[in-house]
């Protein structure tokens, strides 16, 4: 009886340890699920994330969001539009050369696959191959809006202007909410001076997305273009101030804008403080330079115009417009020296490339011509 009172105890004990062993084994598993679920709600908010900073032009942000995403979960696709899209504003070339051919191998008939590949040749200015290839990704599905839009893209990029709204009417449809494909349509036809439909669709755009920076620089390219410069530096100006929105990579064209328009208005000191700021943005960039050496010339600061007019072709030598206004420039300065020592200076050592553009230009007659010549408007 002892023997049996013994086993008894034992299998009870046992049995114990048996339950004990499956509760545990339970619990892990209820955790697991637990932590799964946890992870899948962190990806999409992860995701709701990444697309709030590329809608706001914080492409950096959201490129470590939608990374992150991809370390959490491999398999997520629904990531991918806005990851490739954040990598060709990085000028990732070759991670993102890597993701097309990766996507292309494992998913070679989804349709963000050949937009990936796509992206890559649009990014490296093979939009012929980018076309194809955004064509056989909206093949493979039709109703795939991001493809469109880099369809019309392309197009664009070649000055395709009908074809190119003909993508964005279509990316449109497919993706109401969206104000890109409208904001296609309204560059598209300020490229091609139809001022009145390009206000009608960068309206709209304005209206699904009122602090888009492209749209609100857009916006001030129009009026400039009108003619209506207040209102130009009014949108620019609402691009530039915004520090603590925008980078400074998407502020630098409207502030180098918004220095056109302040020249335009005469406002010379204002103008030349805007052109200053876009130079410490985006220091080599030789427009900048034409740009401040010109309105130094207009406000008649040639010592000033010359030096800048130097520091551009120092950058771009072949330049048309900065050669012609130095020539002017140095014309002006001979006939009405403030400081001869300076003249003899500047005129002993031209820098490199100012020669090239100081022969064979004949006088234009009727005072400097730095009242009568402009630079182009409006920098994308």
């Amino acid at each position: 009886e002892g023997g049996e009172g013994g086993e008894g105890e034992g299998g009870a004990a046992a049995m114990e340890t048996r339950g004990g062993s499956d509760a545990e084994a339970e619990g892990r598993a209820a955790a697991g699920g637990k932590a799964a679920l946890v992870a899948a709600a962190n990806s999409h908010m992860l995701l709701a994330a990444a697309e709030y900073e590329y809608s706001h032009d914080h492409c950096l942000a959201c490129y470590k969001l939608t990374s992150k995403v991809r370390e959490q979960d491999p398999f997520e696709q629904s990531v991918l539009p806005v990851h490739i899209c954040a990598m060709v504003h990085l000028n990732l070339h070759a991670d993102l050369f890597y993701l097309a051919h990766q996507l292309v191998e494992d998913y070679p008939l989804q349709a963000v696959s050949w937009f990936a590949v796509g992206s890559y040749y649009h990014l490296i200015a093979d939009y012929e191959s980018a076309r194809r290839y955004f064509s056989k990704a909206t093949s493979l599905n039709h109703r795939f809006a991001p493809a469109w839009v880099g369809f019309g893209h392309a197009f664009a990029a070649q000055d395709e202007s009908d074809q190119a709204m003909a993508a964005y009417r279509t990316a449109s449809r497919l993706f109401p909410g969206s104000h890109v494909p409208w904001l296609g349509i309204g560059i598209e036809y300020l490229r091609t001076n139809h001022l009145h439909l390009a206000l009608q669709y960068i309206k709209q755009a304005q209206e699904l997305c009122p602090q888009e920076p492209l749209v609100l620089h857009e916006l001030g390219v129009l009026h400039y273009h009108n003619g209506e410069y207040e209102e130009a530096a009014h949108f620019f100006l609402q691009v530039a101030e915004n520090a603590q929105s925008y980078d400074a990579a998407t502020r630098e064209p409207s502030i180098f804008n918004l220095g056109h328009a302040y020249r335009k208005l005469r406002l010379f000191d204002k103008a030349i403080e805007w052109y200053r700021a876009a130079l410490a943005i985006s220091p080599r960039v030789a427009s900048t330079y034409s740009a401040l050496g010109f309105t130094e010339h207009l406000r008649g600061n040639l010592h000033e115009a010359i030096e800048l007019y130097h520091q551009s072709l120092s950058l771009k030598p072949d330049d048309t417009f900065t050669c012609e206004m130095l020539t002017e420039a140095l014309k002006d300065a001979l006939e009405e020296p403030a400081d001869p020592t300076a003249l003899d200076d500047l005129l002993l050592s031209p820098p490199q490339g100012a020669k090239a553009g100081m022969g064979g230009m004949g006088g234009m007659g009727g005072g400097s011509s730095a009242e009568m010549m402009d630079i182009e408007p409006a920098r994308r």
